[in-house]
């Protein structure tokens, strides 16, 4: 059994299914095809095959040759796209993922220029197995030199195939089931195979148009990357790393000043001048690029949180496939969209949405009076007629309105977006017991344990741990509940409070005063997982 760890991936998915192009929304200073082009050009390139390219819109020219929509053109005997504002190509290649049916897309728009810098190699690539003979755990690296990233290890006595090598022979190129990396070749033992034979490479970049050069134009062209594979992939871009996992990302590149990438969907690594960063959705990566060429990165990747919506609008999000749509929203820079708890009246307005962000939709539904509202991915809502859209927002999904409740004895509204509908079981922990007052007695040994969450149907709930009868509990906020009374077993004082912060898990705060030690106070503070 192979066991070694490797952080990282990028992967990419098909396009082109069921698209709806009503709620793209362009931004201020560049315009998207017209809607026209944009569904000529998903008819054109749908089902572009592994290893090509499909030219889907407007004025394009492929090693400064023009070409004309609907042209199918050999990514493996093609080195440069040119593209004007108008411009939309479509390129799919499986980047060396293991299945082949889980290929890479890329889409590029606008004003700007793709170069294929991959190094030319005959595939496929000749190959050895080597393994680890001593008694320690040996490293993978990102490239091959002992000073740059670490990227996994390789346990004692577990094989690799090598497909590479320097030109010295001091490295070897390996491929592991999460990605490649290089190994030292004075560390390793070579089981079967010659290293003469392996090809020598300069970078894990062996298939074409896995390894680019963007040149954009501020603005008004890009690179969209999607994934919705679990398999890592890997692509270069101005000498910058991506390793995407199931998602999507925007690329842009001005000479002499950033590599700048935009996470719509998933996560993705960045690694460039020997440093590593972790963006992930809304997160927005910055690298510094120079060099030669004026366009190689030279700087560590800068990770921001967020990013406005007016620098992604103007992406086709709208050819993504169906079955991995995204649909986005954001302040376009005229008009301004508060932000809900709920869907509209009786709702309250919680925050004004932020021209600096774009928000990211995960639901709909509507208000009393009929008008759609978007469920952002914070569990806030925003009127579809107040704010901007871009993506295939045509496929999300109705959501459940949240519960609203009036609190006992007061006008106050509270809203309940994480409650589930049904009984729900969860594994809660206590930690340690946590003395406070004079205190006569230890501290109480507690154990994890199961706890039922039982919805009322009338904003409230049953908490049920290891008692014979739920405590009834109250909403005191939005996905919070308390109880205060006597314990079930009629020995002490007890409070109990909880807050959901997602589906999926809650925490809170158990106090118990026993009648026994009444200047006493036990304190436990919970956290919890979902089990079913």
């Amino acid at each position: 059994m192979r066991r070694f760890w490797f952080t990282g991936g990028l992967l990419l998915a098909a396009l082109l299914a069921g698209i709806s192009l009503a709620q793209d929304t362009p931004a201020a200073t560049c315009q998207l095809p017209a809607p026209e082009l944009l569904a000529q050009a998903a008819d054109l390139c749908q089902g572009t095959a592994p290893g090509a390219a499909c030219i889907g819109a407007g004025t394009v020219a492929v090693d400064a040759a023009a070409t004309e929509p609907g042209t199918l053109i050999d990514l493996a005997s093609r080195q440069t796209l040119t593209l004007e504002q108008d411009g939309l190509v479509l390129l799919r290649s499986t980047f060396g993922l293991a299945d082949e049916n889980a290929a890479v897309t890329l889409i590029a728009y606008g004003a700007m220029t793709l170069e294929n810098t991959t190094q030319s190699v005959s595939l496929p690539l000749p190959t050895l197995t080597l393994r680890n003979p001593g008694v320690y755990v040996l490293n993978l690296r990102d490239q091959p030199d002992k000073n740059s990233l670490l990227v996994g290890t390789l346990d004692v006595g577990i094989e690799l195939t090598a497909d590479g090598r320097t030109a010295d022979n001091r490295w070897l190129h390996v491929q592991t089931d999460a990605g490649a990396a290089w190994i030292s070749t004075s560390i390793v033992e070579i089981v079967s195979g010659s290293i003469n034979d392996l090809a020598v490479l300069d970078s894990h970049y062996v298939q074409p148009w896995q390894r680019l050069r963007l040149q954009s134009s501020a603005g008004c062209g890009g690179l969209l990357i999607q994934s919705a594979a679990e398999t890592p992939a890997r692509l270069q871009v101005n000498g910058a790393d991506l390793l995407l996992r199931t998602g999507t990302v925007i690329a842009e590149a001005q000479p002499e000043a950033a590599l700048q990438l935009r996470v719509l969907s998933g996560e993705v690594q960045v690694r460039a001048a020997r440093y590593s960063a972790l963006a992930r959705q809304s997160d927005a990566v910055s690298v510094a690029l120079g060099g030669a060429d004026a366009l190689t990165a030279t700087a560590e990747p800068r990770v921001a949180q967020q990013y406005a919506f007016s620098s992604i609008a103007a992406a086709p999000l709208g050819l993504l496939p169906a079955a991995s749509a995204i649909c986005v929203a954001g302040v376009d820079g005229t008009a301004g969209a508060d932000l809900y708890n709920g869907p509209g009246a009786p709702y309250s307005p919680v925050a004004a949405a932020s021209p600096d962000y774009t928000y990211v939709v995960t639901g709909q539904n509507t208000s009393d009076d009929g008008a759609t509202w978007w469920r952002l991915a914070d569990r806030q809502w925003v009127a579809q007629a107040s704010i901007a859209t871009a993506g295939l927002c045509s496929a999300v999904v109705e959501v459940p309105r949240p519960t609203l409740v009036t609190l006992a004895g007061s006008s106050q509204s509270v809203v309940h977006n994480f409650l589930p509908a049904g009984t729900s079981v969860w594994q809660a922990s206590t930690g340690e017991d946590t003395l406070s007052g004079t205190c006569n007695t230890p501290p109480i040994a507690q154990c994890s344990h199961l706890v039922a969450i039982i919805p009322d149907g009338r904003g409230g709930l049953g908490w049920r741990g290891q008692e014979p009868q739920p405590y009834p509990m109250s909403p005191i906020g939005n996905d919070t509940f308390a109880f205060s009374g006597r314990n079930q077993l009629g020995n002490a004082r007890l409070s109990l409070s909880i807050g959901f912060s997602s589906d999926t898990s809650w925490g809170g705060q158990m106090t118990l005063v026993y009648d026994n030690d009444p200047g006493c106070t036990h304190t436990f503070y919970y956290t919890a997982s979902r089990v079913r």
